[in-house]
């Protein structure tokens, strides 16, 4: 899931924001939500620090006395991931900005056309993203557009024989099997067990001996068979 994260007191501009999001994702098959603040309060807070997916920001710098720039170093305190864009009629603080090493992806005036702009960032967003590579299926009449990048693994669930999709923060059943999604996938997908596809992107570390895998959120399996080793190996050189 794709998240844009807008705060602004202005709400003239906060639904500019809102419009541009829009006409730019609608051509985009990812699913997507647009989260609107107007101030950076405990209910933006909870949304900074919940795992939701990938999250893109769009802050201003004085919303109600609180620095956007402020916001934007507790986003990395743990969160290097995130895409922030500054948006602000501060231009003038586009050194200090760039001094405080938060790897903004631009600094855009609020005077100067900023709607051509913020459309040309947010396109490069998307790109950074890898906005297009998902996984798309229908279960029980529901359309599903998975992000690659979003997916952990993919195994065969030997009570219900479906195959569930686990990701960062949600599973989701298909009635496919295996071997028809793994046609779907790109190179960075690689089995480690019949039953299982994992994405070698999202991995932290192949435990070869105990064959234990470990994910990037910490989450484990042993879905790691000797018959597969090879080819993981292989992956991952």
């Amino acid at each position: 899931m794709l998240n844009f994260i807008v705060c602004d007191d202005e709400e003239p501009i906060r639904k500019n924001i809102i419009n541009i999001i829009s006409k730019i994702m609608m051509p985009i098959e990812n699913e997507y939500k647009t989260y609107e603040f107007n101030n950076y309060d405990k209910e933006f807070m909870y949304i900074l620090n919940k795992q939701i997916g990938k999250k893109i920001y769009i802050l201003d710098i004085e919303v109600k006395e609180k620095s956007g720039l402020n916001i934007a170093k507790q986003i990395r305190e743990n969160d290097w991931d995130s895409i922030i864009i500054i948006l602000t009629v501060h231009y003038e603080l586009t050194y200090e900005a760039l001094k405080s090493r938060l790897m903004l992806l631009d600094f855009i005036s609020k005077f100067n056309q900023y709607e051509n702009k913020l459309k040309d960032v947010l396109t490069l967003a998307l790109k950074i993203f890898n906005c297009g590579n998902i996984l798309s299926f229908i279960f029980k009449h529901v359309d599903y557009k998975i992000p690659y990048s979003d997916i952990l693994y993919i195994v065969k669930d030997s009570d219900s024989r479906k195959i569930i999709i686990r990701t960062f923060y949600n599973d989701y059943l298909s009635n496919m099997t295996l071997n028809e999604i793994e046609k779907k996938l790109n190179n960075d997908f690689c089995r480690t067990h019949r039953a299982c596809i994992v994405n070698i992107q999202n991995v932290k570390s192949f435990d070869y001996s105990n064959r234990v895998i470990t994910f990037k959120n910490n989450e484990k399996i042993n879905l790691f068979s000797r018959t597969y080793k090879k080819e993981v190996q292989k992956v991952c050189t």
